[in-house]
């Protein structure tokens, strides 16, 4: 059977809603997503592609599904070259509440080099970042973002080292995927967790491979209020003219994207070539561009690439990204209430200021099937 073309609307609205419980039924009649990309002509508007060529219902599962048993396998390492790593990212699956990112009549030069990169962090050059072997990629590679900007930021620049970590721990809190016992993440679950808390220092919750060195308790949140995401939108990795857009306009981006065996033989010129054997999927750094791809700052310690980066050729972009995230610094709001470290509780009508660690005492967190969280 062909492919079927629908359009849905992508603010949240009861049409909207209403095409979601559409697409609902054909998941449940056997379809799935195989594609979603924004309508050339009408950015409100988003183009999924269904397909019914498995035979019936359940013949392939959904982008859109959750399903938790082959979410809590933990993924194999892979040898690149030298380096074994985990490649455990996985693509965003489709959410119409998603707000896409519309190029704007800036100028966009006609390429941005890894040396302008340089030049507008000035003395203050963003840590090259290293991973190890963990599947941490989500949070590594949006700690790249957040030094970036926050070291750009005109007013106040805050070169504090931001804690991986707590980027990775929120990505599993906030992603899309049930259950707990499983490595990787997505990049909105990332986002969307920096967007809620914000991020701490690496000194308040320090990276430590293979452990999450606790929760984000009350000292861990108030510090991470400090640097906070204000707005952020998803760009069609598909459209080079808006990636380059929201490049010249934010100076760095949030992708993720399948990796192939080509990763690990990046020579000191930085240059990717192309592989057929794929891997895995990575979160990573978009920090500039040319006539022939992108330049990107990667997790793996200095001593890959050209210090760290290399270059991705549109053509291997093209065929294996997945996703793109474009973001702004929001400005910190310390008030009295969180400032005291209290949250605001209405009872009868009432408001009533009672300070977090109080409610703790007369709270239990519960995980998935009703389960007591061990880690709070």
């Amino acid at each position: 059977m062909p492919n079927e073309h629908r359009k849905f609307i992508c603010p949240d609205n009861p049409e909207n809603r209403r095409q979601h419980a559409d697409l609902e039924d054909f998941k449940k009649n056997g379809w799935r997503v195989t594609d979603a990309a924004k309508d050339p002509g009408d950015p409100n508007l988003m183009i999924v592609t269904l397909d019914n060529s498995g035979g019936g219902p359940g013949a392939a599962p959904s982008l859109a599904a959750r399903p938790a048993k082959s979410r809590a396998a933990a993924t194999p390492k892979t040898k690149l070259g030298k380096r074994t790593v985990t490649l455990d990212a996985r693509p965003d699956p489709v959410d119409f509440r998603d707000k896409l990112y519309v190029p704007t009549l800036i100028e966009v030069p006609s390429e941005w080099p890894l040396e302008q990169y340089f030049k507008v962090c000035g003395r203050a050059k963003p840590p090259i970042l290293d991973q190890g072997q963990e599947g941490a990629c989500t949070g590594f590679g949006l700690a790249a973002v957040a030094h970036f900007l926050l070291r750009r930021r005109q007013v106040r620049p805050d070169r504090t080292p931001v804690s991986p970590r707590m980027f990775y721990e929120m990505a599993r809190r906030y992603d899309e995927w049930e259950g707990e016992g499983y490595s990787g993440s997505s990049a909105r679950g990332a986002v969307k967790g920096w967007h809620k808390h914000g991020v701490c220092a690496e000194q308040q919750w320090p990276y430590a491979a293979s452990t999450a060195q606790g929760t984000l308790n009350p000292d861990r949140a108030q510090e991470a209020l400090r640097r906070p995401l204000g707005a952020y939108f998803r760009v069609n990795h598909r459209e080079l003219v808006a990636m380059h857009s929201a490049l010249a306009e934010a100076g760095i981006l949030y992708v993720t994207a399948s990796v192939h065996q080509g990763w690990g033989a990046v020579g000191k010129s930085g240059q990717i070539k192309q592989s057929p054997q794929m891997t895995g999927g990575h979160a990573f750094a978009l920090v500039g561009y040319d006539a022939g791809g992108f330049w990107l700052q990667n997790s793996w310690g200095p001593g890959w690439g050209r210090g760290g980066f290399a270059h991705l050729s549109y053509d291997d972009w093209l065929a294996h990204g997945t996703d793109v995230w474009v973001a702004r610094l929001g400005a910190p709001v310390l008030s009295a209430a969180t400032r005291s470290g209290s949250t605001r509780v209405a009872v009868s009508g009432m408001s009533t200021e009672v300070r977090r660690a109080q409610l703790q005492q007369h709270t239990v967190a519960i995980g998935n099937n009703g389960l007591l969280r061990a880690t709070g």
